[in-house]
Formats: structure tokens, sequence, C-alpha cells
């Protein structure tokens, strides 16, 4: 008797290896054996930790992806200035082709910024002069890359300025830079692109990186989406197996969006340094830093009649106190079971929808306190 086709047992042993390396080795030992690609398509990846900016992301906490834009000299050599920019990484903006970041230069117009650009040069100048009088020559080299590092921005900024107001072309080309690194530096590539934007060349990133996966392939416990970042969580979100492994936290910065699918049965959706609003459809929302008032705490209560039962949202922040829930309108106040402890709530009920909003008030160390409103089965709460 025939058996039936099975797949080679290097095939097999292959995915069972990809299924245990790291994301970021699997990255690498893909893009050296390119015959891997379909395995690595279909294999599910693990990333525990990922956090997401504009301008970097970082995987599991030991390998980053920057971008930044340097400056290469069309012809001749690169000024001390350029170089030593340019090997520090360059810049975290977009820039014209003269080195100006959007309005910059309206901006120094408008402020008389010239002025003390020449003021940075001539006394950058006159104090290198000295101190190159003074010194030896084997320092000579540590000075001047002091003073560029300090003054050499002023110059370069006004050096361009006139050449942009003469209508010379620039000297140098834009490029965008793309390092990759170990958090134990043992890993290190750099790569350099025709510049095209920051944020296009982010999104040719997250291509890179997670576009030969497919769809659902990727298991993730904790993402952190920095100021700006939500839409690459977007790009990325149809590769996250969410529904078979959901999400344990998602961390914004500076955002309240939270309607992506993924949000659906996370862990809890922490929002920091944001205005308390609550346009998540998590389970679980909790505010962090954020700027709060009584008022604000109110419209959630309001909000949170719309939610189902089960719903449950905090708020951390220092200098908050039991009085804004006494003041919550038509609010009874009552007694809740919490980790197994009595405390003092009040309620606010919806009778149409035989719901009830508990909220709480609990303190915790370093001057700061958590207020919790949480959706229950009206009657839950027992009543004063």
């Amino acid at each position: 008797m025939e058996l039936p086709n099975k797949p080679p047992i290097n095939y097999l042993c292959t995915k069972v290896i990809l299924q245990h390396m790291s994301f970021s080795m699997r990255t690498r030992v893909v893009q050296r054996c390119p015959t891997m690609v379909p395995l690595h398509k279909s294999t599910p990846v693990q990333i525990h930790n990922i956090i997401l900016t504009p301008l970097k992301i970082v995987i599991d906490g030991h390998t980053t992806f920057n971008l930044s834009v340097v400056c290469i000299p069309k012809t001749g050599e690169t000024s001390r200035y350029l170089r030593l920019k340019n090997k520090e990484g360059g810049w975290n903006y977009d820039m014209d082709e003269y080195g100006f970041k959007h309005q910059e230069l309206e901006d120094a117009i408008r402020d008389k910024e010239m002025a003390r650009w020449e003021r940075d040069g001539q006394k950058m100048e006159e104090e290198l002069e000295e101190d190159l009088k003074n010194s030896n020559a084997m320092f000579h080299e540590v000075l001047k890359n002091k003073y560029e590092r300090s003054h050499g921005n002023s110059i370069f900024k006004l050096e361009m300025y006139n050449l942009k107001r003469a209508g010379q072309p620039s000297p140098f080309n834009r490029y965008i830079r793309l390092e990759a690194v170990s958090s134990s530096k043992s890993y290190r590539r750099v790569e350099y692109i025709n510049y095209d934007g920051l944020s296009k060349s982010m999104y040719s990133l997250i291509s890179k990186l997670f576009e030969s996966l497919n769809d659902n392939t990727i298991k993730i416990g904790n993402i952190k989406v920095e100021k700006g970042g939500v839409d690459l969580l977007r790009s990325i979100s149809l590769k996250i197996n969410h529904n078979e492994f959901p999400v344990k936290s998602i961390t914004t910065v500076g955002s309240t969006y939270g309607k992506l699918n993924i949000f659906k049965n996370i862990g809890i959706h922490i929002i920091e340094n944001c205005a308390v609003k609550l346009r998540s459809i998590a389970t679980r929302v909790h505010f962090q830093a954020s700027s709060y008032r009584s008022r604000s705490f109110h419209r959630l209560i309001e909000s949170l009649k719309r939610k189902s039962i089960g719903n449950h949202l905090s708020i951390e922040a220092k200098r908050v106190g039991p009085r804004c829930l006494s003041s919550i309108p038509n609010s009874v106040k009552g007694t809740i079971i919490v980790d197994g402890n009595r405390i003092t709530c009040y309620t606010v009920e919806d009778r149409k929808k035989r719901i009830e909003i508990n909220c709480y008030y609990i303190p915790i160390p370093n001057n700061t306190s958590q207020v919790h409103a949480v959706v229950y089965p009206i009657g839950h709460a027992i009543r004063d």
C-alpha cells in the first residue's frame, strides 16, 4: 500500500525552527536565503512587544529600525559639519533640498534668525582660533569637532539661506538612511535610499518587514504606538492574528483612536498623554497621564451607557479625588466588591437597557489615584 504524500522531513523541521526563531532573526535568515520565503510567508511568527513611531520600529526590545535624513555633497569633499551630522544619524525630520524643514526658513526670516546665525559663526571662528593657538596640536581635531557640534548648524543654515536666496542649486543630495541594529550591537546594517519623504519611507520599511507574511500570521503580545504612529498600526493590523491570539495590550500615546478590529478583543487599551475621550472599541480602556476634569469623567459615563455589560474604563492621574464621583449627575451612593474589598461607589442606571454603571475610586502610591467606571447588569451594586 502506498503511503500518502507527506511534506519532506527537512520542510517540517525548518517550519518548526522558523516558529521558534525571533522575528528579527527570521527576517535576516529569509533575506539571505530567498528559497525560504514561501515557508516564512505562511509560518506563524511570535512578537512579544513592538513599538511603532513615525521614525522608528522596535521589536522585542532587541532590534531597532531607525529612519533619518542624511545629506551627501554632489561634488567635492563633505564638510566637517555634514560629516559629523551624518555619522551621528542625520536629521529626524523631512527637509527641502537646502536642508530646511517645513516653514523653518519663513519662521527664521520673520524672527530675524539670520543675524543670530552670523553671530554664532563669528563667535565660533574667534573662539576656535584662540583655542587652537593655546592648545597642543594633538587636540586640534577634537576642538574642531567640538565647535562644529555646538555652532556648525548656524553656519550651515546661513550658507544654505544665502544659496537659496541667490537662486543657486543646493550643493548636496538628500538620502533616507535606514539603520537596523540589535541592542547588543552584534548586528548592524545601514542602507541608503533615494529621498522620498520619511513617511513614505516608513511605509516602505513596514512593507519590507511584514508584507511577505500572510494575513493573520503574526502573534503579538503588546503594542505601543507613539504619537503619530497610529497609521502604522493600521497598516500591519491585518497581518496580526488577533482573533485566535488577542493582543494583551495596546498603548497609544497622544491618541485616543481605537476603532480598528484589533481593539475588539485586546486585554487593555492604554491611552497616554491625551484628553479623556472614549474613541476606542476596546472593552477595557485605561487613561494614563491624561488631562482630566470631573466634567470629562461625567461625559465618559454618558458614553458608557451606549456600551455593553463588561466594559470598563479607568483614569489614572494626580490630584484625582472621590469628589468627582459624588458629583456625578443622577448617581446613587452604594457599595461594590472589588478584588474582595468593599468599596464605596456611585451608580448610574439605565433601566431601558437594564444596566448600571458603577463608579469608584482607588488611591495608589505617589499621590496618584484612579477612578473607575464599569458596566454591570442592573442591581449589581448594593445601594446605601
